[in-house]
């Protein structure tokens, strides 16, 4: 079995490793960290030393791309909705040609899985039964 390193006290970004737990995830040392922020969590080995683990999620991720102005479909993107979901993809704030307002994360939008908000109806096109929201 390797020797397990000691990180308590060294820095990750914003994220401070405080002591070891005496949990694991796969197989990985799960250490108690403080966020500069104050708050306290819990990160394996594997994401403190990768980098993945930046802060407990006080800090949120800046788009890589500025897609203001730009139009998907019916959707006209207005601005970053300063939130994560999904797995971490980035969420803009966009105008329906309908007037609604929605919050659509960047892959729906790039895929073109997105193009449009529907009220709350099921839709009928070429065939295809599409689930309520998004088309």
């Amino acid at each position: 079995m390797a020797k397990q390193i000691d990180l308590t006290g060294q820095k990750f970004e914003q994220l401070t490793v405080i002591k070891p737990t005496s949990k694991r995830k796969n197989k990985y040392t799960v250490w108690e960290c403080r966020c500069d922020c104050g708050n306290i969590i819990e990160v394996d080995t594997q994401r403190l030393k990768t980098g993945y683990a930046k802060s407990c999620g006080c800090i949120v991720a800046k788009p890589r791309k500025d897609i203001t102005g730009q139009k998907f479909g019916r959707l006209t993107v207005i601005s970053h909705a300063a939130e994560l979901r999904n797995n971490e993809h980035t969420v803009w704030i966009c105008k329906c040609d309908c007037g609604n307002i929605v919050k659509v994360n960047i892959s729906q939008l790039t895929s073109g899985n997105t193009k449009s908000l529907l009220k709350g109806i099921n839709s009928y096109a070429k065939g295809k039964r599409y689930r309520k929201g998004y088309i």
